[in-house]
């Protein structure tokens, strides 16, 4: 496979893809881009649900509006670390770690706040961090090459969440219940 990663760049580059609204915890953001002002930090997505004036300012951060889905690989190929600054909140209590994989996929180093699936489901191959100074100190240790987990263990995760291999999951689920209720009918 080539490489879509840029060859040189000034400055690392820290970023993240997705819809920006209530979701994201903009102090985290704000604090963020102060603590790594010797990084560029890159937002991609439309901005929904919030007034485009509360999203923090900085000379590093950059929001660059909605790409299409086949721009994306090129996108997150620009980044040295993918972000999921997400509030702790009612709008996020819920939400599914799908970016994280989506990033993992993409062969990037992940920071997450503690939203509770994630942390649950991929705690142990994404940093975790609670507000923007963690966030940045977790930046420079993903930079240095300072993973959570090795590729051969993020590469087994994804395996594991491929479409396929859930659907093979599910039907052996739904197979074996077929086959109890077979043998308690046949009680």
């Amino acid at each position: 496979a080539i490489s879509r990663r840029p060859t040189s760049r000034d400055r690392p580059v820290a970023g993240y893809v997705g819809v920006l609204d209530e979701r994201l915890d903009l102090a985290l953001l704000e604090r963020l881009a102060t603590v790594l002002d010797d990084w560029d930090i890159q937002m991609v997505g439309p901005i929904t649900k919030i007034d485009p004036a509360t999203l923090p300012t900085a000379p590093n951060l950059t929001y660059f509006g909605p790409r299409s889905y086949g721009q994306l690989p090129e996108v997150m190929a620009g980044f040295d670390v993918a972000l999921m600054p997400f509030a702790l909140n009612e709008s996020t209590r819920s939400i599914s770690p799908t970016k994280s994989l989506e990033y993992l996929a993409a062969g990037l180093p992940v920071v997450s706040t503690r939203v509770p699936d994630v942390v649950a489901e991929l705690g142990s191959f994404v940093a975790l961090a609670d507000d923007g100074d963690q966030f940045a100190a977790a930046c420079r240790r993903l930079l240095a090459g300072d993973r959570p987990a090795d590729n051969a263990v993020i590469q087994a995760l994804l395996r594991w969440n491929q479409w396929d291999a859930i659907v093979d999951r599910m039907w052996g689920e739904l197979s074996g219940a077929q086959q109890k209720l077979i043998e308690t009918a046949a009680l």
